[in-house]
C-alpha cells in the first residue's frame, strides 16, 4: 500500500483542507464512506454538523457518499479536525471497527486527518504528489 503523510499547515501557513487532499487520491469506481468526522463547515443532507457527526457515530458502517457528494461536502468545509474516509471496491463490505484499528486490507483508499495537524493518505494505487505539500 502506498502512503503519504503531510501537515495540515505546511510552512506557508495555508491550511490544506479535505478538498485539497481529495485532489491527490486515485479516483476509481469506489464506494466511499465517512467513518469518523470532526470539523467545521456545512454538513451534507441539510444536517447540522453535530447531527452529521452523530449520524456517522450511530452507523455501523459510517456515512455512505458518492465521489461527487464527497467533493461537494469538502467544498463546504472550513476545517477538518479528525476524520477517517475510505474508498472501497463496489462489492466490498467494510468492517468499520477493523479499519478504525488500522486494518486497511479491504480499502482501496484511506484518508485520515489527525488532531488538526496531519493528513495521511493510504492507497492501493500511487498517490499524486501535490505542490501544496
Amino acid at each position: 500500500m502506498f502512503e503519504e503523510s503531510f501537515p495540515m499547515f505546511p510552512g506557508n501557513e495555508r491550511l490544506i483542507g479535505l478538498r485539497d487532499v481529495l485532489s491527490m487520491v486515485p479516483v476509481g469506481e469506489f464506494n466511499w464512506y465517512v467513518l469518523t468526522f470532526d470539523g467545521m463547515g456545512k454538513a451534507p443532507d441539510n444536517l447540522s454538523m453535530e447531527e452529521f457527526e452523530a449520524k456517522i457515530a450511530d452507523s455501523s458502517d459510517g456515512y455512505s457518499v458518492s465521489w461527487e457528494g464527497l467533493l461537494k461536502f469538502s467544498d463546504g468545509l472550513e476545517q477538518t479536525f479528525d476524520c477517517v474516509i475510505v474508498g472501497v471496491g463496489r462489492n466490498v463490505v467494510i468492517d468499520r471497527r477493523r479499519v478504525l484499528n488500522g486494518d486497511y486490507t479491504s480499502c482501496e483508499v484511506v484518508i485520515d486527518a489527525f488532531d488538526s495537524s496531519e493528513w495521511k493518505i493510504c492507497s492501493q494505487q500511487p498517490i499524486a504528489r501535490s505542490n501544496m505539500i
